[in-house]
């Protein structure tokens, strides 16, 4: 079959729902590079004088200043907001000044070194919150960074040759404390490093901060996909977004693999020390600094294609049409590794390399503004899957409504609504009164969440059918009428305040994570962390009332070891109620000698 080129309009779309699954999804990133978070406003009563902070920045070999290091101050606590920052002179000297009281994330950064939080003392030791009091001036701050780590070596093929162009991924669990508790997140990954071999199949994985990392070589052609996208620069598809696509994406279970086209990869993703199954794959440890090598070799296996045909609504072939199977589970996101595919003229289409497992096809007309699509379940066990028709449809419609519960006023025109797993039309804009509307939404099982509620405001319920939404999931079949989904938001947001213990002393820079007692798939806005400053002192703003458990870590840890210490750890049980503010003590976790 002809190689296929994926339609303009599809992959506009195929952006816009993975930079909207940012909403809701969480990835490992700079924590300089995200949006940063806003301070809560002040008490107008409150003595709010700005205070500063000075310090130097230097080398943690040798103590030479460092010029061009950037310090940054950003909210610890609340929404998105202003940062403070500075840049170091060459003596590696530092002042950020006019900055208002209050709970900040503190670092410093500079090209080629690992990024370092606040530590009081200076230290090593976990990155701590600083909290600034009216008028207060910190001088003497001293950041020391060391170079970053390396993970470089070689990818050959069954024959020893090298393989070009194989995207190596360097991934780990840390960065998604959110998700520790939640079984939709427990088996996904974080890629924070992502690189393509060469022509000699060599590979450079830099810019590491010390830790434990999975390393995974896979022929996913999503390369060719990033340059098809920054062709498409017609339909405002920004170059800083086609660089967030190889690197942002989440590492699902499965065994499946990215594919760009009709152009299959007969190697399956191969984790260090060279093995397929992610269960087996081994961590590397590096530290600050160092550069090691290994050497991977992907070897075919026995892997299985899905073809069939896709009609219009009419029943006449249905080119350029966008074909994609993706493994099931809400675990499965649009920016999972996937299978992709677009028909040809007679509506056919073949995806290659699939391993066995349960997925869902679908297709999703180029004529974006007719907007059809189709799905259906598919299993693949042992054998090619062929004769697979879909026809597409509009879906169905689907409205709802927001009710600010008690009367309060709040910007409903501010809000936005999305569907996960994504599909064709999966998020709404909210309108004036509260109303919003998907269209050709497919029958399946979703979540809905709320996108840009404001400060104190939380998802209280969503019903549809009778059915409780947050605990169950939005089951949609296909009857031709669909009753309106009714969501109701509530002002009154709980905190959660407290000190951890080491022993009997203040521990800073430990880790509190707040996890309901009864976490559901299809609630993502519940589990929180936070981080205890110099003195111990943590808080948690803006928390749906409910019961919930506080675990408190030691801080800058491998994600796999986080986890398995907050199940170790019994922690605190905690019931908030709306506009509830308590006060906790909690013992820090510490591993067993």
């Amino acid at each position: 079959m002809a190689q296929a080129t994926i339609p303009r309009p599809l992959i506009k779309q195929f952006v816009r729902a993975l930079v909207f699954a940012g909403c809701v999804t969480l990835s490992a990133q700079n924590p300089a590079e995200k949006t940063t978070p806003e301070m809560p406003a002040p008490d107008p009563s409150a003595n709010t004088a700005p205070g500063s902070v000075q310090g130097t920045v230097v080398s943690a070999a040798g103590a030479e200043p460092l010029r061009g290091a950037r310090v940054i101050l950003s909210g610890a606590e609340g929404r998105q907001g202003q940062t403070y920052s500075s840049t170091t002179d060459s003596d590696g000297r530092f002042s950020v000044r006019e900055v208002p009281p209050g709970r900040y994330r503190f670092q410093a950064l500079k090209s080629g070194y690992v990024s370092q939080g606040y530590r009081p003392d200076g230290s090593p030791g976990a990155e701590t919150v600083l909290e600034l009091l009216s008028g207060q001036q910190i001088e003497k701050v001293l950041f020391k960074l060391s170079r970053a780590a390396v993970i470089q070596g070689r990818v050959t093929d069954e024959n020893g040759e090298p393989m070009v162009g194989i995207q190596v991924n360097a991934l780990t669990s840390k960065g998604r404390p959110d998700g520790l508790l939640s079984p939709a997140f427990r088996s996904q990954w974080s890629v924070v490093k992502s690189v393509s071999t060469n022509d000699l199949g060599e590979f450079r994985l830099f810019g590491l901060s010390p830790g434990s990392y999975y390393v995974a070589a896979i022929e996913s052609g999503f390369g060719d996909l990033a340059s098809t996208l920054a062709a498409a620069s017609a339909d405002n598809v920004s170059s800083g977004m086609v660089s967030e696509l190889s690197t942002s994406f989440v590492v699902g279970g499965g065994g499946i693999w990215f594919e760009s086209g009709q152009q299959a990869g007969h190697h399956p993703p191969t984790y260090y020390p060279g093995v397929t199954q992610r269960s087996q794959a081994q961590k590397i440890h590096v530290t600050a600094g160092q550069e090691t090598r290994i050497d991977l070799s992907l070897r075919p296996e026995k892997t299985f294609s899905v073809s069939g045909r896709v009609f219009d609504p009419t029943g006449k072939p249905a080119a350029q049409t966008f074909v994609a199977i993706r493994p099931q589970g809400l675990g499965s996101s649009f920016s999972d590794f996937r299978t992709m595919g677009v028909t040809d003229a007679q509506g056919k289409f073949e995806i290659k390399g699939v391993l066995p497992g349960s997925y869902t096809a679908s297709a999703t007309s180029a004529q974006e503004e007719k907007s059809l699509s189709a799905q259906q379940a598919l299993e693949v066990a042992g054998e090619n899957v062929t004769g697979i028709q879909m026809h597409l449809s509009r879906g169905v419609e689907l409205s709802g409504r927001v009710i600010a519960s008690g009367g309060s006023k709040v910007d409903l025109g501010e809000l936005q609504a999305m569907l996960w797993p994504p599909g064709a039309e999966s998020f709404a804009q909210m309108k004036k009164d509260g109303t919003f509307t998907f269209s050709n939404v497919q029958a399946g099982t979703y979540g809905l969440q709320l996108c840009g509620l404001p400060e104190g405001w939380y998802l209280s319920s969503i019903a549809y059918c009778q059915a409780n939404v947050l605990e169950d999931g939005l089951k949609l079949g296909e009857p031709t009428s669909n009753p309106a989904i009714e969501v109701v938001i509530k002002q009154g947001t709980a905190q959660v305040e407290g000190v951890v213990l080491k022993h009997d002393d203040p521990a800073p820079g430990s880790v509190v994570r707040l996890a309901p007692e009864h976490p559901s798939a299809y609630r993502q806005d519940m589990s929180r962390t936070a981080t205890t400053d110099q003195r111990g002192h943590f808080i948690i703003k803006d928390v749906v009332p409910g019961p919930y458990r506080a675990v408190a870590t030691i801080g800058e840890r491998d994600g796999d070891e986080d986890q398995e210490a907050a199940a170790d750890a019994q922690g605190e049980a905690i019931v908030l109620g709306e506009r509830e503010s308590k006060t906790v003590q909690l013992k820090l976790k510490t591993p067993e000698p």
